[in-house]
């Protein structure tokens, strides 16, 4: 957060004058508390709610970082002139790509999350707690990796966290440690009568974007 405040310090005109360039900054309603008293040159405009009748695919993950987000270019796009039309048709043609929350369907119509391109602890927990959200009749796992963005005391309160979710609907598997390969086999070894969602999560260095191939190619 302060890395990307400190655009706004820049923000001076090509005319090496101090004044500030005219700039409108949208941001959520906690930050525009924080820093409305900092940066009293710029337009700030806050955003409170989150509009969930935005979203009306599912060919991806809805986390509550991504709908926040979405809000915020919403916004943006009005301020800019376009209607709630032309910002709905917009989102329309949104795609994660690959690693980002895109599905990924197997021959037995098990969907996959594919959240591979990278993880820190907020970011599995935003994910872990939007796949619940989502899909609350299904038979749910999170397969989760390594995570090598954070201290290891804070990934096993978030693995111990994940657990305590457990139930007859949700199963967590801790890969840590293992390859995709490894990780994969353990998740043929669940059985259940539901359909599976299955959130694929780890840090780059893991290379669980190989669970996908997985789970396409397997006969």
């Amino acid at each position: 957060r302060r890395a990307k405040l400190e655009v706004c310090a820049g923000l001076k005109s090509y005319s090496g004058e101090e004044s500030m360039l005219n700039a409108t900054l949208v941001v959520d309603s906690i930050l525009y508390d924080e820093i409305k008293n900092t940066y009293k040159n710029l337009d700030l405009i806050a955003f409170d709610s989150i509009d969930r009748s935005l979203f009306t695919v599912d060919r991806y993950l809805i986390s509550e970082g991504l709908i926040a987000d979405i809000n915020a270019v919403s916004k943006l796009a009005k301020l800019l002139g376009l209607n709630d039309k032309q910002i709905a048709a917009g989102l329309a043609k949104y795609s994660p790509g690959e690693g980002r929350g895109k599905f990924i369907y197997d021959k037995d119509g098990n969907l996959y999350i594919d959240e591979t391109y990278n993880a820190n602890p907020e970011a599995v927990r935003n994910s872990v707690n939007a796949m619940i959200k989502q899909f609350p009749e299904d038979y749910k796992i999170a397969l989760i990796g390594d995570i090598l963005e954070s201290e290891a005391g804070l990934i096993d309160e978030l693995f111990s966290e994940i657990r305590s979710y457990e139930n007859d609907n949700f199963r967590l598997i801790d890969a840590r440690g293992l390859n995709a390969q490894q990780a994969f086999d353990i998740l043929k070894q669940i059985e259940t009568t539901k359909r599976r969602v299955i959130l694929v999560k780890a840090s780059r260095g893991a290379k669980f974007e190989e669970i996908m191939r997985f789970a396409v190619c397997q006969p």
